[in-house]
């Protein structure tokens, strides 16, 4: 937190304002960098963050996120709360297979995922609808509010083991 006084600094709301949902992620990591961000507005902003722009992961790499999620217990929407995953889940990601490795956003809805699959699909991309499974210490966040039906997961990218049990789940020819 900045030396400022909390109440000296601007709000999330104000920070944002007039400013389009792709500019929220470049203007969430401004803010923390600089010690601008009120500590009560950290986990709203952080969804607004990952949830606003089309691809967050264009502004910072899944390090860099990884930290800022990991600098809230659990996220669930807007808050920090209990991570409701209870053992080993299989999620969802429609993707190309490059994007399969830094991915951090997954789905418990294949259909959803399916969605994605395709507008990659539609830009010339071999996408599929890829599974995973994941454990519990693994999810950073679970979105349900900002993209209704989405029911987004972020988890931590794949790695070694887990990366080499992903499968396609759905081809797309």
């Amino acid at each position: 937190m900045s030396t400022q006084a909390a109440d000296t600094l601007p709000t999330w709301e104000e920070i944002i304002r007039r400013r389009g949902r792709n500019d929220w992620a470049w203007l969430f990591i401004e803010a923390f960098n600089n010690g601008r961000l009120r500590d009560d507005d950290y986990c709203r902003a952080l969804q607004d963050a990952w949830t606003g722009p089309d691809r967050p992961l264009a502004y910072a790499d899944d390090m860099i996120w990884h930290l800022y999620f990991r600098n809230a217990d659990f996220l669930v929407d807007d808050e920090e709360g209990a991570c409701p995953m209870l053992g080993p889940t299989v999620l969802y990601r429609g993707c190309t297979r490059d994007r399969l490795v830094d991915g951090m956003s997954w789905s418990e809805r294949p259909e959803v995922a399916l969605s994605f699959a395709k507008r990659y699909r539609q830009q010339g991309f071999a996408a599929h609808v890829w599974a995973a499974e994941f454990e519990p210490e693994m999810a950073l966040a679970r979105f349900t509010k900002a993209r209704p039906g989405e029911n987004e997961w972020v988890m931590e990218p794949l790695a070694g083991e887990a990366l080499d049990g992903a499968r396609i789940h759905m081809r797309l020819d």
